[in-house]
């Protein structure tokens, strides 16, 4: 017994040293963790900067272009395309089936267990659901034009080449939000918010400039096309980008998890992000064609707003996602401190700006 008790007193581990409480150390620690905060804080503000400013700049890009179409080709055909590029967005996000919003989460596992194995497999599985989902979505989209929808001939162009480019625009958007979980927030969000955009802008002069005739199908089609002079630059640095990732041995992949997480937040994903969309397919069934132009116009000023918050949790949700997935907690609970505070002086400024103007 006595050797038994021994032996238990041998394994006792070693009694640690308490922390040393001068008051030079409590300084500097106390001096390291502000330092550290205040500097994680102006990471925050200058990532959700870009980000915020890349969507401001894709806004009025997008303002400016509906202004020269509304002069060019009046608020009548502004509003048939306003309607088919709305489709096409719903549409395009639809097909993504939720993979783009679940890639947030299975790609920062991946990370926080460094297997690059799983994330290429996510990644190949959610493209080749998304490509099935997509063209399925657009060939019935077409053969309910042509075949049981009764349409003018300009509107059923418009949706018809809206529909066509639903894959390619599916695709660019899971390629973006991809990045996003990389914390790639330039390959994320320049893409669809700037460079998109701006194609279509310079597009459309370059048809008004020569002289040639300008209505919603032909805007439709000029649009498909900046998706398209996009996609392909884009996908083609993502798929190097993938590949100059690490290789570890191949990670057993988990189709039914992945898919059932991404269906549960496909819903919400598009009740929050593409309400606007909604709420124009909805009115195209009861109002003029001018009239939805204005709403669409109007919907795109009010919501200069909440591009702020967007930004700030789109900055915030990738380390958020890591540090969940690695189990950290108080790293967890500081990012979202954080954002929360940025949140608030966000709307602050805001509300206080609202007031000072009328």
């Amino acid at each position: 017994m006595a050797s038994s008790s021994d032996d238990q007193s041998s394994r006792q581990p070693p009694l640690r040293r308490p922390p040393a409480t001068g008051p030079g150390l409590n300084t500097k620690s106390a001096a390291t963790t502000v330092g550290s905060s205040w500097d994680e804080f102006l990471r925050l503000i200058q990532g959700s900067g870009f980000i915020f400013a890349c969507r401001v700049s894709g806004a009025a890009l997008t303002l400016l272009t509906q202004i020269l179409l509304a002069r060019w080709m009046g608020a009548a055909e502004l509003g048939v395309y306003v309607l088919g590029f709305s489709w096409c967005v719903l549409l395009g996000t639809m097909s993504t089936l939720g993979f783009s919003p679940a890639a947030m989460r299975f790609i920062n596992l991946g990370l926080a267990r460094g297997e690059s194995g799983y994330i290429k497999a996510f990644i190949r599985h959610s493209i080749r659901l998304i490509s099935i989902a997509s063209m399925a979505a657009a060939v019935t989209g077409l053969t309910l034009i042509w075949t049981v929808l009764e349409l003018d001939r300009d509107k059923a162009l418009t949706l018809s080449v809206a529909l066509a480019i639903v894959p390619v625009f599916s695709l660019l958007h899971f390629i973006c939000a991809t990045a996003n979980g990389y914390s790639r927030f330039a390959l994320g969000f320049l893409p669809t918010s700037v460079l998109r955009p701006a194609t279509f802008c310079c597009l459309v002069a370059l048809w008004w400039w020569s002289g040639a005739t300008l209505h919603a199908p032909v805007a439709m089609g000029l649009q498909a096309t900046a998706i398209v002079v996009v996609v392909l630059p884009t996908a083609l640095y993502f798929r190097g980008f993938i590949r100059s990732q690490d290789s570890h041995a191949e990670t057993p992949p988990e189709p039914r998890l992945w898919l059932r997480t991404s269906l549960s937040l496909l819903i919400g994903a598009i009740f929050t992000g593409y309400f606007p969309e909604i709420i124009i397919i909805l009115s195209g069934t009861i109002l003029p064609s001018d009239e939805l132009a204005l709403l669409h116009v109007s919907f795109r000023i009010a919501m200069l707003v909440s591009f702020g918050l967007f930004a700030i949790d789109a900055f915030t949700a990738p380390d958020a996602a890591r540090l969940y997935a690695a189990g950290d907690r108080p790293g967890l609970e500081a990012v979202v401190n954080r954002a929360t505070r940025l949140r608030f002086l966000v709307s602050l400024i805001a509300v206080l700006a609202f007031v000072v103007l009328g």
